[in-house]
């Protein structure tokens, strides 16, 4: 459990760095969605894709440009303070056997869990809306796939709060 903890902390440090870089990047990264819309447009004239594929690409791309890269980059800061924090609580909880250090990692990661579920299945959702049924299917088994880890570890996590609770010892060599 250590290792899922100082991963976390990882975790949190990466997604700093990565709004640092971004932030640093914005202008570039602003210009390129600009030229991946010209290029769209131009796909459709030379008639390559229909006008339906045309306005979901650029609505994409405008919303990640206007929408997306800014509030992206200010949770990957917050996201990156998080996951920190309470990687830090957790890793203190399990090196000095305190049940209650585990609550900010259990509150956390179980809104995580929540919010990605939802946002994954709109994800869904729209794929399918845009008859992007392949596209589906696939974000579907991800969504899955990633929602039944989450909350696998975060059982594991509860569990191993309760076995400290009561004091049961017969983890000891799961904790160090």
């Amino acid at each position: 459990m250590k290792i899922i903890s100082i991963l976390g902390i990882l975790s949190g440090v990466t997604a700093i760095l990565q709004f640092l870089v971004l932030y640093q990047n914005a202008i570039e990264f602003d210009d390129v969605i600009s030229g991946q819309i010209a290029n769209i447009e131009k796909l459709q004239e030379d008639g390559e894709i229909s006008k339906q594929v045309l306005q979901v690409w650029k609505t994409v791309f405008v919303w990640i440009r206007d929408v997306g890269l800014p509030y992206t980059r200010i949770l990957d800061l917050a996201f990156g303070i998080v996951e920190i924090i309470v990687n830090s609580c957790l890793l203190y909880g399990l090196t000095k056997r305190k049940a209650a250090a585990f609550w900010p990692y259990l509150i956390v990661k179980i809104l995580e869990n929540i919010a990605v579920i939802i946002g994954a299945t709109l994800v869904v959702v729209f794929f399918f809306g845009q008859g992007f049924v392949a596209l589906g299917i696939i974000f579907t088994l991800a969504l899955v796939l990633c929602s039944s880890l989450g909350i696998y570890i975060w059982l594991v996590v509860k569990s191993l709060q309760d076995d400290i609770k009561k004091g049961n010892t017969e983890y000891e060599y799961q904790l160090t």
